[in-house]
């Protein structure tokens, strides 16, 4: 709680509650200043199989108390930034509580999913989208917005006089977050949105060395992909009745973005 206030600002509310219940439906349910979580998040301090999961879902639930609870979507296309802004947040904290290198591989594993499931999705802030949102959205908006937004961190601490999202967070308006992005990164963001936010799919790269005799040295060639060579999404037992629907309906896709020409690339040796 002492790093949200001190980052974030004040907690929005006089108190916060956590309460632990029989047979719960969900694992954890945040609403205003309460927390409402399933008995089997909790474990005995000899199991630390659970350390990671069970810490990350409870600081999430924090952080929804500032997003998603005290500032709510104005639109349902706008509901992705919520659920990214409380999950990057959670994901800034962890990496102080945890170290640098979980957070490394956490943020990879979830790259790694992204690779595998972005493959005919909706875009992020996708105008058509509306109540009642099915589950496979969710969890696909949930792995992905925060990713996004860790990608436009990035972009936005290249100058030297910029702090990034921490700033714009603490003044946030959804309507005029990127605005906000723009203002304090000292930069345009048209082409990293339509790419990221409005589209789908995300780069994909095709790594290759070759040793050069003439100068000695390995050379490593990073070719980008088209998305027309993108391997086809495996079915799986999550998402097999929502693709059927999809399938049934004639549902059209959003165009596919065939070559991205905003990149950010990230070493995580």
């Amino acid at each position: 709680m002492d790093h949200f206030v001190r980052e974030y600002g004040s907690f929005p509310y006089s108190t916060f509650k956590l309460c632990f219940v029989d047979d719960a439906p969900q694992k954890v349910q945040a609403s205003a200043s309460i927390t409402i979580c399933s008995n089997n998040v909790l474990y005995p301090p000899e199991i630390i199989d659970f350390l990671c999961p069970t810490t990350r879902l409870l600081t999430v639930a924090l952080t929804q108390q500032w997003i998603s609870i005290n500032i709510v979507p104005k639109k349902w296309s706008d509901l992705w930034l919520t659920i990214g802004l409380s999950h990057y947040m959670a994901g800034i904290f962890l990496k102080k509580l945890m170290g640098i290198n979980e957070y490394r591989f956490r943020l990879k594993k979830a790259m790694e999913r992204l690779c595998t499931e972005d493959i005919g999705q909706r875009p992020l802030a996708d105008a058509k989208m509306d109540a009642p949102i099915p589950e496979p959205v969710m969890d696909f908006m949930t792995l992905k917005a925060p990713v996004v937004l860790f990608v436009l961190n990035q972009r936005l601490t290249k100058p030297a006089n910029s702090t990034g999202l921490q700033k714009v967070i603490t003044k946030i308006l959804l309507d005029a977050f990127l605005r906000k992005c723009e203002k304090y990164g000292h930069m345009r963001l048209d082409a990293f949105a339509n790419q990221y936010i409005f589209g789908t799919g995300l780069p994909r790269f095709q790594v290759s060395q070759r040793f050069n005799r003439k100068k000695m040295v390995i050379e490593v060639i990073l070719k980008q992909l088209n998305m027309s060579q993108r391997p086809p999404r495996k079915l799986q037992n999550d998402t097999f009745v929502y693709d059927g629907i999809r399938y049934l309906d004639k549902e059209i896709t959003a165009p596919v973005q065939q070559l991205f020409t905003v990149l950010e690339f990230l070493y995580f040796g």
